[in-house]
């Protein structure tokens, strides 16, 4: 199925599952207008398209204040195509079957547009970024160390994933440990969320990159981070990040590189752990200067 659907009958022309995909657009149209037109449960499913359509250009022509335009047509178009297909199939059977094979139709329309369906998509799915093949085996090891720390344990590292670091995001849901700041907190969401967000990241970076030991206490006393995940080779080149964090990671590496940087002086005091270029440090037991 995957190789008939990437067919084409000569060069320019649309794939085999092209064609399939219009066919079904067209199907998808006739069977919502059929809808609409025979039930009030089907204009209220319509509607459901046209207010995340509306809600896209709306969160487009207002951005930022409603951040993340995608977001309105992609959680709500799922819904709308898993309950519209089979509906708009059995609108169409039941028209073209009527009266006494009524029902026939019905069950024979939504099986041949769910046959539609699979022929273009059949084997298709989702991307890795979307959560559902993540793969989290190469970093057992730190996250089950992560795992049996105290519940009340706040960890630190670096938000985005950078040659071997691990992601995060992940902590929560893998090890059960709450994190200090990650890649998705960093989304500005809203203007109090994302102050706070900028406030812990700077607190990191100047933490990572510190040139002594006040910015690893201030990290510890005044955001009460307990733990932190440090890989020498942000050292050696720092990692890209958006703006603003940019220019304030550039700025710490470089008073770093000149002055000498600090975690490297606390590993032998704080380490409690370490799997290959991974090691947590306890900021518990930072040692004296």
């Amino acid at each position: 199925m995957q190789e008939w659907r990437g067919v084409r009958t000569y060069p320019d022309a649309n794939s085999n599952g092209d064609v399939i995909i219009e066919i079904l657009t067209g199907a998808l149209l006739v069977g919502g207008m059929l809808l609409a037109a025979r039930d009030s449960l089907g204009r209220r499913l319509l509607i459901l398209g046209g207010a995340a359509w509306l809600s896209y250009l709306l969160a487009r022509a207002l951005t930022p204040f409603l951040y993340g335009p995608e977001r309105y047509v992609r959680y709500a178009v799922p819904i709308l195509l898993v309950l519209l297909i089979p509906a708009a199939g059995a609108a169409i059977g039941a028209q073209l079957f009527r009266h006494r094979f009524m029902a026939f139709g019905r069950a024979a329309g939504v099986i041949a547009i769910a046959l539609m369906v699979l022929l273009p998509f059949a084997a298709r799915g989702p991307s890795k970024d979307l959560g559902l093949t993540i793969d989290v085996t190469s970093q057992q090891r730190l996250y089950a160390f992560l795992q049996r720390l105290p519940k009340d344990a706040l960890i630190a590292g670096w938000p985005d994933r950078f040659k071997g670091i691990p992601d995060l995001d992940n902590v929560p849901y893998v090890s059960r440990r709450q994190v200090f700041i990650a890649l998705k907190l960093n989304h500005s969401y809203q203007k109090g969320c994302a102050d706070e967000m900028r406030r812990r990241m700077r607190a990191l970076i100047e933490a990572y990159f510190a040139t002594d030991r006040e910015a690893l206490e201030r990290l510890r006393d005044n955001f009460g981070v307990t733990h932190l995940i440090f890989q020498q080779s942000i050292l050696e080149k720092p990692p890209d990040y958006f703006q603003p964090f940019s220019d304030w990671i550039q700025k710490a590496f470089n008073d770093g590189k000149s002055k000498g940087f600090e975690i490297p002086r606390q590993v032998e005091a704080t380490k409690v752990f370490s799997d290959g270029p991974l090691i947590v440090l306890d900021l518990r037991q930072l040692s004296a200067p």
